[in-house]
């Protein structure tokens, strides 16, 4: 899955104002950047797995649809 523009500025941000403040040591930045990448992963996989979540439910009221519409 592709980045948002939105979230890839945001990440991209993030960068400039960790590289301009310099108060924030090269690991540090790393590991910001590491732990960022990992929520956004997190997210998405939370967006998919609530898709096919809403995807399954739906299915499941239209079969009991067309079971009430024939009994």
């Amino acid at each position: 899955m592709m980045m948002s523009s939105f979230r890839l500025v945001a990440v991209a941000a993030l960068f400039v104002v960790l590289l301009v403040d310099g108060a924030a040591s090269a690991p540090d930045m790393f590991t910001a950047l590491v732990d960022m990448q990992r929520a956004l992963t997190d997210e998405q996989s939370a967006a998919f797995m609530m898709k096919q979540y809403v995807a399954s439910e739906r299915q499941r009221l239209q079969e009991l649809e067309r079971y009430c519409l024939y009994s």
